[in-house]
């Protein structure tokens, strides 16, 4: 027979196996709709977009800036820049959440009971007893109870925690950009300018917001020849004098010799055959921007791309000339 220990200091947890056929034949629980900052549901197609930062202009550092999603009525509270005790705090005060949520799926239940919850309590090195009493079926039907709310609050929970975030459509400079934003808290995005006109764009596909920021960067100060790859992913560049550049994401030369140019797909991956996963066998799509004279009147913008089987070996992507 399955045995746990009585209500006392050193307390063993439900056999798992119990608990859980107890759980397939609790009845369902009926309650209202959950309250409280932690429970908080934002309304559907609510928020207004916000591109927080400079506006544009002309910049020689990298490119500070952050989206928002601007939601009044939001009750969570914030705790940034908080101290330890603030956290400790806060802890208690979602842990008293949890618990009168529990009480309103569970009401009438004796405070007796409560006390119950800790045998579900888990010390994975804490040694087996030798000898236990025998659990009385009313612990063992409320202990199931429990757990039944239990896990019908973390849903909750979680689902709550999901609808805070939203996610959002970006490119910068035409490439992609994954952004998932908490309403109401500023998320920075991490952009690597090029040198010349650089552009943002962010939509929320919810609201259909939009919003855009242009900036200039370096200008003719910057490398007069760039070559950038999209993605994670490396190129090697063939210069005319024969020389060939290491795989890298990036390629720059400020004074670039005249001639001919050709970009080679010189990932670790054309050479590789053997993988961890399907996954990471799978076509590599590669594209690649080259940059002559970015930000004056001369400026030419050239584009590669190509779909690149790992282990096939490396990939002619094209090439492109430098003149005087």
């Amino acid at each position: 027979m399955n045995r746990i220990s009585a209500p006392q200091p050193a307390l063993r947890p439900l056999p798992v196996l119990l608990l859980g056929l107890l759980l397939a034949g609790a009845p369902a629980l009926a309650a209202g709709p959950a309250d409280g900052p932690d429970f908080w549901l934002p309304p559907p197609g609510a928020g207004d977009l916000e591109l927080l930062g400079p506006l544009g202009g002309w910049t020689t550092e990298g490119l500070d800036a952050q989206a928002r999603l601007n939601l009044a009525g939001d009750p969570r509270p914030r705790n940034d820049g908080a101290g330890w005790d603030d956290w400790e705090r806060e802890r208690a005060r979602r842990e008293g959440a949890i618990l009168k949520r529990l009480k309103e799926l569970l009401p009438g239940e004796p405070a007796a009971n409560w006390k119950l919850v800790k045998l579900l309590d888990w010390d994975g090195e804490e040694a087996e007893t030798a000898k236990r009493p025998l659990a009385r079926p009313e612990a063992i039907a409320f202990l199931a109870r429990y757990a039944k709310a239990r896990a019908q609050v973390d849903r909750e929970l979680a689902e709550a925690s999901d609808a805070c975030y939203r996610g959002l459509l970006g490119w910068f400079n035409g490439q992609g950009l994954a952004l998932r934003v908490d309403f109401n808290q500023p998320s920075s995005l991490y952009l690597e300018p090029q040198a010349g006109e650089n552009r943002l764009e962010v939509l929320d596909p919810v609201t259909g917001q939009g919003a855009v920021r242009t900036w200039w960067h370096e200008a003719a100060a910057g490398p007069r020849l760039q070559v950038r790859v999209q993605g994670d992913s490396s190129v090697r560049v063939l210069a005319p004098d024969g020389k060939l550049s290491a795989a890298s994401g990036s390629y720059s030369l400020a004074d670039p010799a005249p001639g001919t140019y050709s970009v080679t797909w010189g990932d670790y991956r054309a050479s590789h055959s053997r993988w961890w996963s399907p996954d990471a066998a799978a076509p590599v799509p590669v594209r690649v921007d080259v940059f002559l004279d970015a930000g004056t009147d001369r400026e030419r913008r050239q584009s590669f791309s190509a779909l690149c089987l790992p282990g096939g070996g490396e990939v002619a992507l094209g090439s492109f000339d430098v003149t005087d």
